[in-house]
């Protein structure tokens, strides 16, 4: 199975076409070198991770999903609903504004300060102290 088509045509003035095309051989060697490339390759920015291709395609989807049922800006109450479908043993959530408090969905919080945003964190534990988190500004 062809990976690459490549073709290039060349004019020169008056001169002749010339068209260059690489065997099946060359591309299947290309597309495998770009795969190991690819493999190999972490995105750094400032010795910082940026991005990991490796968890989107080895590590198993998300089990943890979170879900803003209502909000009102004027007096500052938030519900929250959502799934985990990994069984935690417990969740744990982060208000952002100082308050913490274990939980399960649906929870309700009241923000005193409405004038600005909070970034709610959400924490399923699992049994053998694995963790998921989650999190959505408020």
């Amino acid at each position: 199975m062809k990976l690459f088509n490549f073709f290039s045509s060349i004019t020169w003035g008056n001169r002749k076409n010339y068209k260059l095309k690489y065997s099946n051989q060359i591309q299947s060697s290309s597309a495998l070198i770009i795969f190991v490339f690819l493999l190999t390759l972490q995105v750094n920015v400032f010795g910082q991770e940026f991005f990991n291709y490796k968890k989107y395609l080895f590590d198993p989807p998300s089990s943890l999903s979170l879900n803003i049922e209502e909000i009102n800006r004027t007096t500052g109450y938030i519900r929250v609903n959502g799934y985990d479908s990994g069984g935690p043993m417990y969740i744990s959530w982060d208000w952002g504004d100082g308050n913490f408090e274990n939980g399960w969905f649906p929870m309700t919080h009241t923000y005193a300060d409405i004038s600005q945003n909070y970034i709610l964190k959400v924490v399923a534990h699992y049994s053998g102290g694995e963790e998921e988190a989650e999190a959505v500004v408020a």
